[in-house]
């Protein structure tokens, strides 16, 4: 039966078909529609506050340059890092402003004017007027609103120091809320109280890790009980997935190391029977570092300790060590004795005031240099010039042959000087003094030879082969993570939400970050690397948490557990002990520890040796009991305690008010606030991130 004939007779088939065709297009339609009106430049929105795409890369730039300036090098740093680290800022001055606003906090034109030209005004006004070539603030204010062509560009610079300066002082107002936060009397005297009693105690106690913990059983009913109690704790601010992750990070293959080997065992024998480094200049698998100093000043200790068996062999080359997969191969091209050094007068004369020849016929003559007059730009004296800087060897013969403390005009046609004679046009000359040499010493010039044992691209291609033919055969979530032992991969797990752009600090890993984020559970990626290939890796979307980490992840069912448990111990060591002793030694001996000593407690204080940080029902007892007191046993976050008060130190000086309440200030009052200031006022703000749509297409 022909296609045709089947459609003639099925109708209702073809209507179907042809119907569900049709929805398929326009339900495709709406996506692309709605994906056409998406917000497409903004990164994040910070409680309603859209941040714009190109204000982050502004800011990533800027972020950059400062590193730059401070001499840190951005080659093992991936762009990514510093990114997140820009949106995190934008986020946080977001937040301030926005609060700023909300408070009606403003800035007066006269607190502007006398920032900008009072006798208080702001240092940096001054610096940047300096730096557009003006001598006071008036002048830069003056020109920036002049009619001169040039000043729009001016007027840009005044107006961006001008916004810069009235948000500093916002900023400064707002923080200087917190002051209504500053200790009172009330504040202060309790803090001296809290404060005032210093105790030693001795104490015996009684581990709960001592008890076996499968005899303190915890029903999953218990755990659910207390996590409806305890859920705030588990609250978080955004959508969070927990990933299920294999990584592979690539290493050398036997035949790698073999390859490697025999590689540079032909370099070696190539480099011996060559001139120079011709054997190995043209090998991209090698890295070549020159050294040219004096024996002594050679810091590379493996080169160094490898000269006398580099002197010993013929051809001067030898393979040094092979450590942390890498070779090193050290040949001697040059060896010699000279002077490493020379000590120089440098005069720089301008040669339309006057002719070079004849200023250093006349400094030979012994005339004053401060006596030629303009015709002398600059002048350096006894000045270190190292000659076997590569830099300035083109001069070791001009110096060689000058005569001791006769002036000479220098050939500066080659070298360093060669280039201020071309910044002068030509109108420049150098005159030399040579003073005196350096002792001379034996020098090398001395190629360090390296190369790395990396994987090859057969050992690459292999590797993700392999993971690939995992991902093929392990298609569920379950397989995935109950064949990977077999398999010889180890799975892993972590959370990931939309700020991360990047995974386990790995370079490239944003897209990897924003799959995540954009599937549903059960679904396994593909594999993920960077352009080198340092790494493979493969997630599993095991959960989708929002709002709260639920009751079912397991890192919450191990804290609750451990919670219950512990618990469970104090409660039952506790009416063990309850009442069978009259006396502290007769508490350690029937719980079977030693007493310990504890100096310096006091109820302020964060934690106590040899308890959990932050357990602060040992200290309300400390603070209730009197000296020669027995209290006890009573369960803590992690033993069964019972004490005595051995010892007390009272403050010696009286109540005082400044001192207690800038004391109270720091430790709870208004500088602590201020160090959380950035987490009060995230506060229970929402933020959404976008980043990961823009960061991953990098």
């Amino acid at each position: 039966m022909s296609t045709l004939e089947k459609i003639r007779k099925h109708p209702a088939i073809v209507i179907f078909v042809i119907g569900f065709a049709i929805l398929l297009f326009i339900i495709t339609g709406i996506v692309t529609s709605f994906d056409i009106f998406r917000d497409h430049d903004t990164v994040a929105k910070v409680d309603g506050t859209k941040l714009k795409y190109n204000e982050l890369i502004q800011r990533t730039n800027d972020l950059q340059e400062n590193y730059k300036q401070r001499g840190m090098s951005m080659d093992n740093i991936d762009f990514q890092q510093i990114e997140q680290e820009a949106l995190e800022q934008l986020i946080n001055e977001t937040l301030l402003n926005n609060a700023v606003e909300e408070l009606g906090i403003t800035v007066t034109k006269d607190e502007m004017q006398a920032l900008l030209f009072g006798e208080t005004a702001i240092p940096m006004v001054a610096q940047r007027a300096q730096q557009y070539g003006f001598q006071t603030a008036e002048e830069f204010y003056q020109f920036a609103y002049s009619n001169d062509p040039q000043a729009e560009v001016v007027k840009a610079a005044w107006n961006e120091m001008e916004e810069m300066i009235r948000e500093q002082l916002k900023i400064m107002k707002y923080q200087g809320q917190f002051a209504a936060l500053t200790a009172n009397k009330l504040d202060a005297q309790t803090y001296y109280n809290d404060n005032a009693r210093t105790a030693s105690i001795a104490v015996a106690r009684l581990d709960y890790n001592t008890l076996p913990n499968d005899e303190f059983e915890v029903t999953e009913s218990e755990i659910r009980e207390r996590y409806a109690q305890d859920k705030e704790q588990f609250a978080i601010p955004t959508e969070q997935r927990l990933v299920d992750y294999i990584l592979v990070r690539p290493t050398p293959s036997q035949d790698d190391f073999v390859a490697a080997q025999q590689e540079v065992e032909a370099v070696v024998e190539g480099l011996k029977t060559t001139d120079g480094i011709e054997a190995v200049s043209t090998n991209y698998n090698f890295e070549i570092t020159n050294i040219h100093a004096p024996e002594a000043s050679i810091t590379d200790r493996v080169i160094k300790n490898a000269i006398p068996t580099m002197e010993a062999d013929a051809a001067k080359v030898q393979m040094i060590q092979f450590a942390n997969n890498q070779y090193t191969i050290g040949k001697i091209l040059d060896s010699y004795v000279a002077s490493d050094s020379v000590y120089v007068d440098l005069l720089f004369v301008d040669t339309t005031k006057g002719a070079a020849d004849s200023i250093a016929t006349e400094l030979n003559k012994g005339t004053e240099i401060a006596a030629l007059g303009e015709a002398i730009t600059d002048s350096t004296l006894d000045f270190g010039l190292p000659l076997i800087n590569t830099a300035f060897a083109g001069y070791r013969d001009q110096f060689t042959n000058a005569k001791a403390n006769t002036y000479f005009v220098m050939d500066a046609s080659v070298g360093p000087f060669a280039n201020l004679v071309a910044q002068a046009n030509g109108e420049a000359a150098v005159i030399a003094r040579v003073k005196n040499f350096t002792d001379a010493v034996k020098i090398y010039e001395i190629a360090k030879i390296t190369r790395k044992v990396e994987p090859s691209s057969t050992t690459l291609n292999g590797l993700d082969e392999a993971l690939r033919t995992y991902i093929a055969d392990n298609k569920t979530l379950d397989a995935f993570k109950d064949n990977s032992v077999e398999s010889s991969y180890d799975v892993m797990n972590m959370i990931i939400d939309p700020s991360m752009l990047s995974i386990l600090g790995l370079p490239e890993s944003a897209k990897a970050a924003r799959w995540a984020m954009e599937n549903k559970k059960g679904s396994i990626s593909g594999v993920f690397t960077d352009d080198n290939r340092t790494y493979m890796l493969v997630l599993a979307v095991e959960d989708i948490y929002k709002d709260y980490t639920p009751v079912r992840n397991s890192d919450v069912i191990d804290q609750l557990t451990s919670r219950i448990r512990a618990e469970k111990k104090g409660q039952k060591l506790v009416a063990d002990y309850q009442g069978k002793a009259n006396d502290l030694a007769g508490y350690a001996q029937l719980m079977n520890v030693k007493v310990d000593t504890i100096e310096g407690v006091n109820y302020t204080q964060d934690r106590v040796r040899g308890f959990v940080p932050g357990d602060g029902k040992l200290l309300s007892q400390v603070a209730a009991a009197q000296k020669g007191q027995v209290v006890g046993p009573f369960d803590t976050r992690s033993a069964a305690v019972v004490f005595e008060i051995i010892g007390e130190d009272m403050q010696a000086r009286e109540f005082d008010y400044e001192q207690d309440a800038a004391q109270f200030n720091r430790a709870q009052g208004v500088d602590r606030l201020q160090r959380q200031f950035q987490n009060i006022l995230r506060g229970n703000k929402e933020i959404d991130y976008s980043i990961q749509r823009f960061s991953s297409a990098n």
